[in-house]
Parts: C-alpha cells; sequence; structure tokens
C-alpha cells in the first residue's frame, strides 16, 4: 500500500531550496515538474512578493534564473531549468520511487508532500536523508486506504480557503449564489486568480482521490 507523507525541509538543505530566493513574506507553489527528453523544468507560482524583487534576486549566473511565462495582479508563473540529479533531496526521491504531489516554499522552509510506494519506501528515504545531512520534521503519514475529510488530498491552503469558500457562498450551485468577482473581493485577489485556484485546487482533489485507483472497474 502506498503511503503519502508531508515533511518540511529548510531552504539551505537542499539545491531547490538554495536556488529560488524567496523574499521573505512571500510563498513559491510547485505548479509542475516537466520532464523534455534530459531536461528537466519546474513551473512554480510566487505570491506576495514584487516582481522586481524577486527577479533581482534571483538574477545570479551561473545559476539558471527563474524565467516569468505569465503574470497576474498578485501572482506570476515561472519556469526554471532544474535537475533532480543535482539535488540530493529529490535524487532520493526519484531513486525511491516517490511522487511529488505538491511544494510549497518560503525564505525558510519548504513543504512537501510525497506519495511513496511502500511504508518500507519511506523508511529508506528519511535514512538515507539522514544519511545526507537533510534535515526533515514529518508532519504528518498517512496511507491512501486512511484518507479522511481531514487530508491535504494535494490541496495547499490558499486552493483550500477558496474551494470552501465558493461551496459555501454557493458558487457551484444552480443557479449560482455568488459570482467570481464575490469570491475575488472576500479573498482579496483578481478574479482571474480566483479561476486558476479554483482549477488547481480542483485538479488536485480529483487526482488524489477518484483518479487515484487507476482505470474504473464495472
Amino acid at each position: 500500500m502506498s503511503v503519502t507523507t508531508e515533511i518540511q525541509v529548510p531552504v539551505e538543505d537542499f539545491e531547490l531550496g538554495r536556488a529560488v530566493r524567496i523574499p521573505e513574506g512571500g510563498t513559491v507553489e510547485l505548479e509542475a515538474i516537466v520532464v523534455v527528453g534530459d531536461n528537466t523544468g519546474l513551473c512554480f507560482r510566487v505570491y506576495g512578493i514584487d516582481r522586481c524583487e524577486f527577479e533581482a534576486l534571483n538574477d545570479r549566473p551561473p545559476v539558471e534564473v527563474p524565467a516569468a511565462v505569465d503574470v497576474f495582479d498578485d501572482q506570476a508563473l515561472y519556469t526554471l531549468e532544474w535537475s533532480p540529479a543535482r539535488d540530493r533531496l529529490f535524487r532520493i526521491v526519484c531513486e525511491q520511487r516517490a511522487q511529488t504531489l505538491r511544494g510549497t516554499g518560503t525564505n525558510r522552509m519548504w513543504t512537501f508532500e510525497f506519495r511513496f510506494p511502500s511504508h518500507t519506501a519511506l523508511s529508506a528515504f528519511r535514512i538515507q536523508c539522514e544519511r545526507s545531512d537533510i534535515s526533515l520534521r514529518v508532519v504528518r503519514i498517512h496511507g491512501t486506504s486512511e484518507l479522511d475529510a481531514g487530508s491535504w488530498f494535494g490541496t495547499t491552503a490558499r486552493q483550500r480557503e477558496a474551494l470552501t469558500l465558493a461551496v459555501r457562498k454557493g458558487y457551484y450551485d444552480i443557479p449560482r449564489g455568488c459570482t467570481t468577482n464575490d469570491l475575488s473581493e472576500e479573498l482579496g485577489i483578481s478574479g482571474q486568480a480566483v479561476t486558476e485556484r479554483l482549477r488547481r485546487g480542483i485538479v488536485a482533489l480529483v487526482s488524489n482521490t477518484v483518479a487515484s485507483n487507476g482505470s474504473d472497474r464495472e
């Protein structure tokens, strides 16, 4: 049985944490890890950070510089060329055949949710991290058959906030009890950001619940 764990890692203990410098008060959320041939890239969203400040802080060759691909009022989407093989943490994750479900970073700490194929793989991961001087704080561990309403299901705190508000306000009711603008005013973000946050939250929920057991069986 697979097992999911949420861990926290100090930024100085792994390559990605050191590569992406986050100003105090800002947040970075991993959007996707994209593999094209021999190249690996990251897509991540940046919140609560001045774009110029973030880009100036990360403009330091020979380290790859994040490139902005989409910009909203309160967030920006960046891509970054990055190799898991050079990152001790993610090298161990790959060796144990684990999946990265989500990742959120601040200027001090990253929080990840990984799904391991077994408890044995998770134990091996923790031992290897300790031997590699990677400090881990395990926040929670649960098996896929033990998921309940209090689990993360791969969603971030911002996504859960938006989804909960949308359901409570009747956004998904017919007829709708509120509009995107109503949600954006209460959340303090743009309407486009609300739509994106709801979309990513729903994708995470479906991927980690109804779509997590493979193909349907009749």
